[in-house]
């Protein structure tokens, strides 16, 4: 029994996540790509074995900072199965999101983090709060 963690982006049949989504609703999981905002690349999965054991969700948005619209990443879920948190599982799935954003060529990323220990990971990863309760994390500095 192999007992490593595999990381990837979504792939069809993948569709298990949904049991980490009890508020999602079906209908729209089924059309998560018909909006050009989310891509497969933009849900990160871990697995061990055969089992789905975390996942983050991200897709493109827009902010308007330093007086321009510039291009962003928003991660809107993450999630690590109970059993298997403490391991650095939504980490790694951070990062790799982080990654695909960076590929994106989008300037940064934002999230609304959900709960107080929520915080710990996101600053863990980079993120700093922004005045309105959200955190922001800036992949680089634009001259």
């Amino acid at each position: 029994m192999c007992n490593t963690i595999i990381y990837r982006h979504w792939q069809p049949g993948d569709d298990a996540v949904l049991a980490f989504l009890p508020n999602t609703n079906e209908d729209w999981y089924r059309h998560k790509f018909d909006d050009e905002d989310l891509e497969p690349e933009g849900i990160r999965l871990a697995f061990l074995n055969e089992r789905i054991v975390g996942h983050v969700m991200g897709e493109r948005t827009t902010l308007f900072i330093e007086g321009k619209v510039q291009k962003f990443g928003e991660v809107t879920d993450v999630f690590v199965a109970p059993d298997m948190r403490r391991q650095g599982i939504a980490t790694r799935l951070m990062q790799e999101m982080h990654t695909y954003f960076e590929g994106k060529g989008y300037r940064g990323s934002i999230l609304d983090p959900d709960t107080e220990a929520s915080h710990q990971l996101y600053r863990k990863v980079g993120y700093q709060k922004t005045p309105d309760g959200n955190m922001i994390l800036f992949f680089r500095q634009h001259i």
